[in-house]
């Protein structure tokens, strides 16, 4: 399973877009991984997790092919994470144009499609596509999209909307996608942890990317920090769910955590947890 991290950051996006804060002004003087863009997955080159706003930015930075992707699960609302106007762009003949053109599946909770019907009523005058399979899911769905199995979890983020965390996997390997929560509660980590159990079959998890939209500063009801990831990380091994060979990743990140680059790795190093950054490839 080859997974792409498109961006690594919050709803603004680092430097932020209308910020001068010292940490945008130190991002944006040093570049390289201080840079990051909203936060978004593809896997395998078909599978999307999220559609962000920088997604046209990502396809000329990495030069992807976007035709070939077949399959986007969405976490949740947010313009940030759900971009429906570019979901447009993907309808042919009017903007795209694809030989032997097959329609783009979206998974998403009822919010999310109902979004996305609305922007296709907005630009097309309905709500419905043939370029576009709208799919209402929800908390334990599983999908098989060729090679990958994907299981949808859920994720303690905005109490309006059912929103969701995706775990994804390919054989025995897995990659668990845990950004925009917060530390689930006693009773939701137990039913994370029923679900994870079932679908990894007593295998441990292969990679998890975790939100860690404060950095340094503490959690909210939405979001963790390195705090939070270190429990998250810990209650994942106590629960046999991940061990020494599983690779936590801190993700999602703020600009209002105030921390570098070069701090969260120094920050999150003493807890076996890797700061991930735009452009990286994890290869399982």
């Amino acid at each position: 399973m080859d997974i792409l991290f498109l961006g690594t950051a919050a709803a603004e996006g680092i430097p932020a877009l209308f910020c001068r804060c010292q940490t945008c002004r130190n991002a944006a003087e040093a570049g390289g991984p201080e840079i990051r863009t909203r936060c978004a997955y593809l896997v395998n080159g078909h599978l999307l997790l999220d559609l962000p706003p920088d997604i046209l930015f990502h396809k000329l930075r990495y030069n992807l092919d976007l035709a070939a992707v077949d399959t986007v699960c969405v976490t949740h609302s947010h313009t940030d994470h759900l971009n429906r106007a570019d979901l447009c762009f993907r309808c042919v003949p009017v903007y795209a144009h694809i030989p032997g053109e097959k329609p783009l599946d979206l998974y998403a909770n009822k919010k999310c499609c109902d979004t996305i019907r609305g922007g296709l009523e907005f630009e097309f005058g309905s709500p419905e596509h043939p370029s576009l399979a709208v799919h209402e899911i929800g908390v334990k769905s599983v999908l098989q999209r060729g090679e990958l199995k994907i299981t949808a979890l859920h994720a303690k983020h905005d109490p309006r909307e059912d929103c969701l965390m995706f775990l994804v996997q390919e054989g025995e390997k897995s990659f668990f996608q845990a950004n925009d929560t917060a530390l689930p509660e006693d009773d939701m980590e137990a039913a994370m942890h029923h679900v994870l159990h079932d679908a990894l079959q007593g295998r441990t998890l292969d990679a998890v990317s975790m939100d860690c939209t404060h950095g340094k500063e503490p959690g909210s009801r939405g979001h963790m920090g390195i705090t939070e990831n270190r429990i998250f990380k810990q209650r994942l091994v106590s629960a046999g769910l991940a061990d020494e060979n599983t690779q936590f990743f801190a993700n999602h990140f703020s600009h209002n955590g105030h921390v570098s680059h070069a701090e969260l790795c120094e920050s999150l190093a003493p807890h076996g947890i890797r700061p991930a950054y735009d452009g990286m490839v994890l290869g399982l």
